[in-house]
């Protein structure tokens, strides 16, 4: 699919019409119909954030991968810990299989926005489960950007910002290629006005 980048987004009352549009096109041809959204990019670019009212706007069902891993963390153990606490607890390599089964699950859903984690999509297998009804959308924001919402984030991130700067410069690069490679869509996430994200992601699909 052909990489595309978002362009000067239309007026509200034009974005529904255009969405329409769009469902009666891939209601004729399966090949283009999307079946989810799949958001990708670093922590703290806003899947989340961005991926609520955009579910809500095209009247789909929401989901984020980090909820379903600490609710199938919970169904195995009886035990509630954030998905931060999960990872320091068990281990990265036990955590990435947590993460494997969150997403067999969200994959098989349809007509639903997937907030992705940072890491999800560097896992082979994961891309494959989620492209195979996914259309792929990178919120792409500088590094200091990331840095700064990071630190400024009460949320505790896998990794530490402040004190191992150097381990977040290179997962940074290091991410942000894969995120590039993968991407379907591109949507600079540098603001934080997120409706205005929402209308430029439904502007390009």
């Amino acid at each position: 699919m052909e990489l595309l980048r978002a362009e000067p987004v239309p007026l509200a009352h034009e974005l529904q019409e255009l969405y329409i549009e769009t469902r009666f096109i891939a209601s004729q041809n399966t090949s283009i119909e999307l079946m989810n959204i799949v958001l990708i990019g670093f922590k703290s670019a806003g899947k989340s954030t961005v991926g609520k009212p955009l579910a809500e706007a095209l009247h789909w069902s929401f989901v984020d991968v980090d909820d379903e891993i600490a609710k199938i963390y919970q169904k195995q153990h009886n035990e509630v810990l954030t998905p931060r606490e999960i990872y320091v607890k068990v281990g990265d390599s036990t955590y990435r299989v947590l993460e494997r089964e969150a997403v067999l699950l969200v994959s098989a859903m349809e007509n639903t926005v997937i907030a992705t984690g940072g890491g999800t999509v560097c896992d082979s297998k994961n891309t494959k489960c989620l492209k195979q009804k996914g259309i792929f959308v990178f919120l792409d924001a500088s590094r200091e950007t990331i840095r700064e919402r990071i630190i400024k984030d009460p949320t505790l991130s896998f990794l530490n910002v402040e004190n191992d700067p150097q381990a977040f410069e290179q997962a940074f690069a290091q991410r942000r290629a894969i995120y590039q490679e993968l991407a379907d869509v591109v949507i600079d996430a540098s603001h934080e006005n997120t409706q205005t994200l929402v209308e430029e992601i439904m502007g390009v699909l």
